[in-house]
């Protein structure tokens, strides 16, 4: 009789644990998820900045269109990636976020 009391106390408490470890691993599984999809996001966002602001800021640094901003149509890389614009626009965001605040 103590010896079953005893063997179905252990196995409520393995049951019991056994439904812990899913949790946690069903919780571990949701964040995955999250963080998957938060790098999607940004990388769709980045990805959406180079082809809407940095690429079109070079091409009229090389024609030229206005004064003095000559200096950002270097290209760098196989790709030919303005740097220089990417440095402009962060600093810009920058001191945008500060004034912000």
């Amino acid at each position: 009789m103590i010896i079953t009391k005893q063997y179905k106390r252990q196995q409520q408490n393995c049951q019991h644990q056994r439904r812990q470890q899913h949790n946690c691993q069903h919780h571990l599984r949701q964040q995955q998820n999250h963080q998957l999809f938060n790098n999607i996001i940004t990388t769709t966002i980045t990805t959406t900045n180079a082809s809407t602001i940095f690429f079109p800021f070079q091409a009229q640094c090389k024609d030229r269109l206005f004064p003095f901003i000559h200096v950002f149509e270097k290209e760098y890389g196989a790709s030919g990636e303005p740097r220089c614009a990417y440095i402009l626009c962060f600093l810009i965001a920058v001191v945008m976020v500060c004034v912000g605040k």
